[in-house]
């Protein structure tokens, strides 16, 4: 789900919905196609043509297995997540709510799909600014992780990532610091240190860190990031941008300044390259950049 866009003073990720697929063993394999099919295009950009597919297939289970199955309650879902991309907020939040009430009916309220789309429709709440509403949303779908998927899987990490990253936006970095930590645990366990979602949560991690003074600590993560991305990810990749600007911005806060021309200047290379001169992203960049500059009298 895109209900944030990634900024340089941000987590690394953009915090998405959960596209959910229909189960396999359950629907009409054209509506499981269809579904599966759609997913693929939101992530590739092209909504339209997904919200043909996700009409389809909505249509095709309502009329074999009604609006009361763990079915709809998924295509429901994934529709929100495409109102969301759309900018549709009344939509998307419709399409959330009903796929919990079908939810209610079906799974139940203590199955990993209700935490699934409880986390959706905390991410449309932290969107439209409803911070403590997102919180509440994200707590519940917390507590239904751990007394089902338990520590060791990677939906909780998802969860908790998200979750510190709501009170982050709340202004509440050490409530945040906590559960990022977690996430970072859970990570380790289930994608492993060389996974580039690992790396998204070490620079959450750092920005954490640097928001409650311990900028030693945040750059130490930021370079520990940087190097998994650098192995994971093209050489040219807002991830690696956005890590490396926070590096020099956080070298700079611990007054390691030299340190931070290679990374500043990197930055602002590859989000230029990447978004053109004039993109939010670069601006920041080039704000970096020139604190650098000032520091050193260039």
């Amino acid at each position: 789900m895109t209900t944030s866009t990634t900024q340089t003073h941000a987590p690394v990720h953009a915090r998405r919905p959960l596209l959910r697929d229909v189960p396999a063993n359950r629907p009409a394999s054209r509506a499981l196609r269809y579904n599966r099919l759609a997913a693929r295009l939101i992530r590739a950009g092209r909504p339209e043509r997904a919200l043909k597919l996700l009409r389809a297939a909505r249509a095709q289970i309502v009329a074999q297995h009604g609006e009361h199955s763990s079915q709809y309650a998924n295509v429901l879902n994934n529709l929100g997540v495409l109102y969301q991309r759309l900018e549709d907020p009344d939509q998307a939040l419709w399409c959330y709510q009903q796929a919990l009430d079908v939810d209610r009916h079906t799974c139940g309220e203590n199955h990993p799909q209700f935490a699934t789309h409880l986390n959706n429709l905390a991410a449309l709440h932290q969107e439209l600014g409803w911070l403590q509403e997102a919180i509440e949303f994200l707590e519940h779908a917390v507590r239904i992780d751990r007394h089902t998927v338990g520590a060791n899987h990677r939906q909780l990490g998802t969860h908790l990532n998200n979750l510190a990253d709501v009170y982050r936006a709340l202004g509440e970095p050490e409530q945040a610091l906590e559960y990022m930590k977690e996430a970072v645990a859970v990570g380790r366990r289930t994608l492993g240190v060389e996974h580039p979602r690992y790396a998204a949560r070490l620079n959450n991690l750092a920005v954490l860190h640097a928001r409650t003074g311990q900028t030693q600590e945040a750059v130490g993560l930021l370079e520990t990031a940087r190097d998994i991305l650098r192995q994971t990810r093209p050489a040219v990749h807002p991830d690696i941008a956005t890590v490396l600007a926070n590096l020099a911005r956080f070298l700079m806060e611990a007054d390691r300044v030299a340190d931070a021309r290679t990374p500043a200047e990197e930055a602002l290379a590859q989000f230029t390259e990447l978004f053109g001169a004039d993109h939010p992203h670069t601006r920041i960049a080039r704000r970096i950049r020139n604190r650098y500059l000032a520091h050193t009298g260039n």
